[in-house]
């Protein structure tokens, strides 16, 4: 069976905004009690002590991060115009899902052509990789690998310079119906589903696009393109 992903709502009410950021949130702040709980129970090497709680502060942070990002695609423009190095927003979305990579068995792989900057937040950029790299390690095999890639798209007349990144897994793969109801813009629901509908509109409030290939039994791609500086 493939990850059937319903399109049936619209993810900019505000029901459904308000869906969308308990749902990440609670991503985000799901580990911090598990962090809580080792160093609870950690004796002895103060610097493990600190290292945790560095990593639940981190995760804190993420979380009000991703509130403030969820609540600005309410307003009718981007409420600032940042630009962040991609090279660092993806080792950092890759360092953050380690852990559940670990867990699942699954290797995470990651290249690009050359560190670049983007025109867009570096919390969105993270996040926008964080929840495609849970994505495909949750419908991916043990001993299987989750690549990462990412390549400069020069502009043109009739295009902007971009960056161009795919996540692609080796796992149960999508249904025809799923595919392509993504690629016309379907918002699917559930609980994957909302984390890929908060992708979406961050991409699209930015400036980007969103696309996918897939196959049942073969694996699934995302194709995110995001705007360079």
């Amino acid at each position: 069976m493939g990850r059937e992903l319903d399109t049936t709502i619209e993810v900019d009410s505000s029901g459904s905004i308000a869906a969308a950021i308990a749902h990440e949130v609670n991503n985000l702040l799901t580990p911090v009690i598990g962090l809580a709980d080792l160093l609870e129970h950690t004796d002895g090497d103060p610097n493990i002590k600190d290292q945790l709680i560095e990593r639940a502060v981190d995760r804190c942070q993420r979380a009000v991060a991703i509130c403030g990002l969820l609540v600005d695609l309410t307003k009718e423009a981007p409420s600032s115009s940042p630009t962040c190095r991609l090279a660092d927003c993806l080792q950092s979305a890759i360092s953050t899902a380690q852990t559940k990579a670990d867990e699942a068995g699954v290797r995470l792989e990651c290249g690009f052509d050359e560190p670049g900057e983007l025109a867009l937040p570096s919390a969105v950029v993270e996040h926008i990789m964080l929840n495609l790299i849970l994505n495909a390690v949750a419908a991916s095999h043990a001993g299987s690998a989750v690549s990462v890639n990412a390549g400069y798209a020069p502009g043109s007349a009739w295009r902007r310079a971009a960056w161009s990144i795919r996540v692609e897994d080796k796992g149960r793969g999508l249904e025809a119906r799923s595919v392509a109801s993504i690629n016309r813009g379907g918002l699917p629901t559930g609980s994957p589903g909302i984390g890929l509908a908060v992708v979406r509109l961050l991409c699209q409030r930015w400036g980007g696009t969103l696309s996918v290939r897939s196959e049942l039994g073969m694996g699934t791609t995302f194709h995110v393109e995001l705007p360079a500086d």
